[in-house]
Parts: C-alpha cells; sequence; structure tokens
C-alpha cells in the first residue's frame, strides 16, 4: 500500500468510524448509565485514534480505526436492545 493509497483507506476508515461514533450517540440518550459510562470509556478511545490517525496514516491506524468502528456498532446494537432510561 502507498503513501496515497494509505490515506485514502485511512480517511474512509476515520469517516466510518465518525458516523459509528454519530449513530450511537444519538441512541446514548435511551440507555442506561451503565452503557452511558461504558461509552465515555469508548468515545475516549475514539477520539484518541482519529487524532493519532490522521498523523500517521499508516495500515494500523486503518486497522485499529476499522476496529473501534466495529465497537462502536456492535455497543449501539447491543444498548438499542435494552432502552431503560436512568437519568
Amino acid at each position: 500500500m502507498n503513501t496515497t493509497q494509505a490515506k485514502t483507506a485511512l480517511n474512509e476508515a476515520i469517516d466510518d468510524l465518525k458516523q459509528a461514533r454519530d449513530q450511537a450517540r444519538l441512541r446514548l440518550h435511551l440507555s442506561s448509565m451503565e452503557a452511558k459510562q461504558r461509552w465515555n470509556k469508548l468515545e475516549a478511545s475514539v477520539e484518541e485514534s482519529i487524532r493519532r490517525g490522521r498523523d500517521e496514516a499508516t495500515e494500523m491506524a486503518v486497522t485499529k480505526a476499522r476496529e473501534l468502528a466495529k465497537s462502536v456498532r456492535e455497543f449501539t446494537q447491543s444498548n438499542s436492545s435494552s432502552k431503560t432510561s436512568s437519568n
């Protein structure tokens, strides 16, 4: 993978990660307090990955962004079924 391809792949992976994050944020208000705490921890990883990924256009950064997007989607799916609100 050359530098241009790596940057393109990274940008696509980061865009996917941002989309997954935004979808999770929309559903979070329906989640329990425990889910919100787990989300806060996961979101910190998302933000750090985006920051580092922009600086390190490497295959490893692409892989990490894709893994985090998958984790965010799994979080969203696992919490969409338990719509218990703890306010």
